[in-house]
């Protein structure tokens, strides 16, 4: 369907067909043990400095120097297969939830069994951490966690004579059209740019509030449901009818500059862009509110989900001596006061450890989280009650086919091309499906 699902298929084929078909390749020796290799994702300056000063202060401690290479979470999708078949892959690697997957089911990664337990087990972290076992190993663990949630206009809502927020699809269906003023005023401009993975995201959530899945127990795509249908058909109408024409050249970052600029009324983000506003336009920052995302309309409250997302780290299989050595550091990472630090870096990151999600001093400690408990503790909430896409029966090493622009493509060709809805979905399930039943060969699943 894509030629980035056919390039990211071929490339891990390449890797099972090099290393052998059960995806177990021999794990380089590694170099010495007082050194290690990091890729971390964190590209902005002050997360920068704050990974190296974790890595300066493990060496003073220990002796063991963290050699660290920032890469785009991109970058990490793309480099990663050829790293491994190089017997390049650095020691530690962060990545969102596709990458983590697809590093596991060709053995690019090892269990990190010994660091959960370090930190307490599963009952340590408030979300995710049973999400990410295959068998009894954990082939990851979130290093932090996020919540998409309805972000919407206060004074858009004034207008239309709302004191809450829509709750329903219908109602932010209604109240978005009724904003939708072009080109002064968008109701809804959604994240439709190749790559966003927001489309992605989004469909799993609303197909699981419907009580759907887009994954079988038997790890198939499952596309051609009625809720997904539905669900899709919702997307459609909602960015069809509120959005601008050329929607398809907006990401994250360009969506919360037009939210800055006054140029849409709703979005799905959240807390970050209200941060985001705080030290950019006050009276943004005051306009802006967030809620659970909308339910479908015979859904009760307490039925509600979330689109959320833990970004992970890694263990490289390379000798045990590394292992362990990288092991260390992760740990070390986690300390309480220095992750609670670090955690200060940047808005989008929640802890998911439980003794740091549950210190008051993360939201104390800085001025902006301390006007903005309510909305945190929402956060914490979407967090909680959320699942992550392709994760519907546990460990995947399917999800990057789908996570890899193929529901992004399938919206650009219904909203681009005028492809109707059914018949968009019928071909990406059969395109996909062909994908899947490939790589479970190459795998030998």
């Amino acid at each position: 369907m894509t030629k980035k699902i056919t390039i990211g298929a071929l490339l891990l084929a390449l890797i099972v067909l090099t290393l052998g078909a059960n995806g177990q390749g021999e794990p380089e020796a590694g170099g010495p043990a007082n050194e290690i290799h990091m890729w971390h994702t964190y590209t902005q300056p002050a997360r920068v400095e704050g990974i190296q000063k974790m890595a300066d202060d493990f060496e003073a401690e220990t002796g063991i120097n963290v050699v660290i290479e920032v890469q785009t979470w991109g970058g990490v999708t793309q480099k990663w297969p050829m790293a491994y078949a190089a017997g390049t892959m650095p020691d530690i690697v962060t990545s969102v939830p596709s990458d983590a997957q697809a590093m596991w089911a060709v053995g690019a990664i090892a269990p990190v069994n010994n660091v959960v337990d370090a930190l307490g087990g599963e009952d340590a972290f408030i979300a995710y951490l049973d999400e990410w076992k295959d068998g009894d190993d954990y082939i990851s663990y979130p290093f932090y966690g996020m919540s998409r949630l309805l972000t919407y206009r206060q004074s858009d809502l004034d207008k239309l004579g709302l004191a809450g927020p829509p709750e329903t699809w219908d109602e932010l269906l209604d109240a978005a059209k009724k904003l939708n003023d072009p080109p002064s005023r968008y109701g809804f401009i959604p994240s439709l740019k190749t790559g966003s993975k927001e489309p992605y995201y989004i469909l799993s959530a609303l197909t699981y509030q419907l009580g759907g899945q887009l994954w079988d127990e038997d790890l198939n795509p499952t596309l051609d449901t009625p809720e997904a249908l539905e669900a899709a058909k919702f997307m459609t109408e909602l960015w069809s009818t509120a959005a601008p024409q050329d929607p398809f050249a907006y990401e994250t970052d360009s969506q919360t500059q037009l939210w800055l600029s006054g140029l849409t009324s709703f979005l799905f983000n959240g807390v970050p862009v209200k941060i985001l506003a705080y030290g950019m336009d006050r009276d943004v920052y005051d306009d802006t509110r967030v809620a659970l995302l909308p339910r479908p309309n015979n859904l009760s409250e307490d039925q509600n989900t979330n689109y959320t997302s833990p970004r992970l780290m890694s263990l490289g299989n390379s000798s045990e001596a590394k292992k362990a050595a990288a092991e260390s550091f992760m740990v070390f990472m986690n300390e309480h006061d220095r992750k609670l630090e670090f955690m200060k870096t940047n808005a989008f990151m929640f802890p998911v450890l439980r003794t740091i999600a549950e210190d008051p001093a993360f939201i104390e400690q800085d001025p902006v989280r301390a006007g903005m408990r309510e909305d945190i503790e929402l956060t914490f909430k979407g967090m909680s009650i959320g699942r992550t896409a392709g994760m519907d029966h546990g460990f995947n090493p399917y999800d990057f086919l789908m996570a890899s622009n193929c529901i992004e493509l399938m919206f650009q060709r219904i909203l681009g091309e005028g492809v109707p809805v059914e018949q968009a979905l019928e071909e990406t399930q059969a395109d996909l499906y062909r994908k899947v039943q490939e790589q479970k060969s190459l795998l030998g699943r």
